[in-house]
Parts: C-alpha cells; structure tokens; sequence
C-alpha cells in the first residue's frame, strides 16, 4: 500500500508531467480530465481543418474513449500528444469510410463573425477566406500533414501519427505550401 503510494508520488516529485502515465497506474480520472482539458480544443481544431465539424465533435469524443479504453497501450516513452494524434487520425479514417464520405470535397464550416466589420478587417477577413478555400483544395494528405506542423509537430512526430515515413511527410508539407502559394498567387491576381 506504502509501495504504491510512493510509486505514485514519485513521478511528481521528479517532474515528471506524463499525466497519462500517471492515468494509467492509478487509474485517477483527474489525471484524465487534466489531459482532455490541456488537449480536447487544439484535437478538435486539427479535426475540424480535415473534416466537417460536426464529424470533428464526434471523432474527438470518440478519441477520448479509445484513449480511455487502450490506456494499457500507451507507451511513456512517447509523446502523449503524438500518441493522441494518432488515435484521432485512424478514427477520422474509420469515420469517412464508413460515411463513405468525399473526404476530398468536404470543407470545414467559417466563422461568421456579427459585428460589422472595417475596412481592414474586410481585407482581413478576405485573405482568410481565401487561405481556408486555397488549403480546402489541398489533397486530404498535403492537408493533414501541413495541419500536424501548424499544430506544432515536428516531422517524425508527424511521420509517427500518420504512420509514413518521414519523407513523405516533408514531400506532403512542400506540395501542400507550393499548391497554397500558387492558389493564394491566383487569387491575388484576379
């Protein structure tokens, strides 16, 4: 009892922050809930750039219960985010096949914003627009994978979430920021 009391301050005491690890030994849902709180909004967000929103609610919640229910799978060498990743990239792709949804055609929702707006931020506004309709053209892989590195991920990280090797992954980010300048060019000269 002393034994694993100790086992479980131990992680804290060295500052150690590997909440899921932490999960996983003590079964403590606030170590959960501290994970969910830290994750769920950029997980939606990175969802919600591949699919509609409404899906991207759903595969989050969905990612949340497979963490939950392969938390003897987690591996703490690992980064917990790449690992989450992971998970909601493979319940996307479960989700659109199943949808048999057009995953290339389908856009994410704007934002409608309710004040009426300056000049400038009409300008603003517009190259947003046209940035979200560039990168909606974008194949669903350049997509993903310049989606990761906006999140923050290195390349192998991005390489261990989507399961390619590391220069396809830097192939995918290159084509994806050459086709959005390209588009974005376009654009500008219309």
């Amino acid at each position: 009892m002393i034994t694993q009391a100790l086992k479980t301050l131990l992680p804290l005491a060295s500052g150690s922050k590997d909440e899921m690890k932490l999960f996983v030994d003590t079964g403590q849902a606030k170590w959960l809930h501290i994970l969910v709180k830290r994750h769920q909004d950029e997980l939606y967000k990175f969802l919600s750039h591949q699919i509609s929103c409404e899906l991207a609610a759903d595969v989050t919640q969905k990612t949340w219960l497979k963490v939950i229910e392969n938390k003897h799978k987690y591996q703490s060498q690992g980064e917990f985010r790449a690992w989450l990743y992971q998970i909601a990239r493979n319940l996307m792709i479960d989700e659109l096949r199943k949808n048999k949804a057009d995953n290339t055609n389908e856009l994410s929702e704007l934002v409608s914003d309710k004040l009426v707006p300056s000049t400038d931020e009409l300008a603003h506004q517009q190259q947003i627009r046209d940035f979200r309709q560039a990168f909606n053209q974008l194949p669903i892989e350049q997509r993903e994978a310049i989606s990761l590195q906006f999140e923050g991920f290195s390349l192998s990280e991005i390489a261990q979430i989507t399961q390619y090797p590391i220069e396809t992954v830097k192939t995918r980010i290159r084509y994806a920021k050459q086709k959005l300048q390209g588009l974005l060019a376009e654009k500008n000269d219309e």
